[in-house]
């Protein structure tokens, strides 16, 4: 969050971090003013965007969300940050090759479902990226970048 802050020119120390134990917490915080703002995803803030109860600033994505089109990224917005969810199956070492097959097979044929898929990208806000055993392998670790930037005390 320090790059954010240091591109938007935002002072750290004019930010009060604040911890909330789940992604609820944050949005009755954020509807009764107890903060300012927070960084939400489309099934816990969507109906409030659409109420206009709270307004989408941007999508930490790398492309807008097929359910908040008009919402710029923000990296189009001029801010070099990409902030998101990436989630996989994970099993013991030692599962057979037969197993994995199994379960690869079973969630590529379950994405490809076109109702499962417009519920993922449109009600669910993310983006479908499957990708098979032989490259999720090393996908965690070539997607982690650290950035650091100097922008003086931060309060937490």
């Amino acid at each position: 969050m320090a790059a954010f802050f240091h591109q938007t020119g935002i002072a750290t120390e004019a930010v009060e971090f604040v911890h909330y134990p789940d992604t609820g917490a944050q949005v009755a915080a954020l509807l009764a003013h107890e903060i300012d703002f927070a960084m939400l995803n489309l099934p816990s803030a969507g109906s409030l965007f659409a109420a206009n109860a709270l307004t989408p600033l941007g999508v930490a994505g790398e492309t807008r969300l097929t359910g908040l089109p008009e919402v710029a990224t923000l990296k189009e917005q001029g801010i070099e940050m990409v902030n998101t969810t990436d989630r996989g199956v994970f099993v013991p070492l030692t599962t057979a090759p037969e197993r994995l097959a199994i379960l690869a097979n079973a969630f590529e044929q379950a994405l490809a479902q076109p109702a499962l898929a417009h519920t993922i990208e449109h009600v669910h806000g993310s983006l479908i990226d499957y990708r098979p055993l032989s490259s999720y392998a090393d996908y965690p670790q070539s997607t982690v970048r650290v950035v650091t930037v100097s922008v003086g005390k931060r309060r937490v």
